[in-house]
């Protein structure tokens, strides 16, 4: 077996791993991942009487790198200065189980990240092995989906309205203040690929939310907020004209804004661990929380 760095050809494969683990990734969702992170996979010879046929892939893995903020921003400590970065699309196929290649994976991610705070969201199968890599559960993630059963309605006294990609900036500061490392390259893909609306009150900035088409439907996500009021402000402006299927990778940050999207029709179906080895930067915010993810490996 060897590694070696993901290319884009070999996205059709990896996206029949995640099909097979029932992982709503299409191929374009694939393909944002991969153009903003950096993948790798592992390959094998499975016909042991051919020692000349072509290797096949039989593993894959991402990471997506969030630099350290500038020293005039709200990142301060030593370890906040190293930055962080997600690990996501972990993936061996079933028949390639039990033989060490999720380790192999982390190993070799963890050898590229260096001293880089680590950050992701496993499943129950992956626990374990994210565990023993030296990875600790910090929080939880509520993945809660479906379609409206009822519109919400909109609070009066949050002005909010689009955000276009010339006034990004005020989003951008917004998620440094939540996330506490720069996400500023992911952010404009996502405006790229969606739409953005941002929170205001008296003229202060209070929260930003993107929707974009992912998976099954649409994903809201991320949604970072002063309090889960303007939270709640932020998903009823995108819900008022969402008529799909939409989802959200909700934190714990988020409990009031999950029984109210569950009151409006929404189911939450899984519930996952957000594990981190090193610090997690995000724990440091204090004006501006995430409540809703970009993604499960996005963060």
């Amino acid at each position: 077996m060897s590694i070696r760095s993901m290319t884009e050809a070999d996205l059709p494969v990896c996206l029949s791993f995640t099909q097979q683990v029932k992982w709503p990734h299409r191929l374009i969702d694939w393909q944002l991942h991969f153009k903003l992170g950096n993948g790798s996979v592992i390959e094998a010879n499975l016909d042991s009487h051919n020692a000349l046929s072509a290797p096949q892939i039989v593993g894959c893995i991402l990471w997506w790198d969030y630099p350290a903020l500038n020293t005039n921003t709200t990142a301060s400590s030593s370890t906040s200065r190293l930055g962080c970065a997600t690990v996501g699309l972990v993936v061996v196929p079933d028949a390639m189980q039990g033989r060490g290649l999720g380790r192999t994976l982390m190993n070799t991610v963890m050898a590229q990240t260096g001293e880089r705070n680590l950050q992701l969201v496993a499943t129950v199968a992956g626990k374990r092995l994210y565990e023993q890599c030296g990875f600790t559960t910090r929080s939880t993630i509520y993945q809660v989906q479906g379609e409206l059963t009822k519109k919400p309605e909109f609070t009066d006294n949050i002005d909010v309205t689009e955000v276009d990609a010339g006034s990004l900036s005020a989003v951008i500061e917004l998620d440094n203040q939540a996330f506490q490392a720069d996400r500023s390259a992911l952010l404009k893909a996502l405006m790229a690929r969606g739409r953005c609306v941002i929170a205001k009150q008296n003229g202060k900035a209070l929260g930003y939310a993107f929707i974009r088409e992912s998976g099954r439907g649409e994903t809201i996500g991320p949604v970072v907020a002063s309090d889960s009021g303007v939270a709640k402000a932020l998903a009823a402006a995108l819900l008022q004209q969402t008529k799909a299927f939409v989802r959200f990778d909700l934190t714990e940050h988020a409990s009031d804004l999950k029984g109210w999207l569950t009151d409006l029709g929404l189911q939450q179906v899984d519930e996952v661990s957000l594990m981190v080895k090193g610090e997690w930067l995000a724990q440091q915010a204090s004006d501006s929380q995430v409540y809703s993810l970009a993604s499960q490996a996005f963060g």
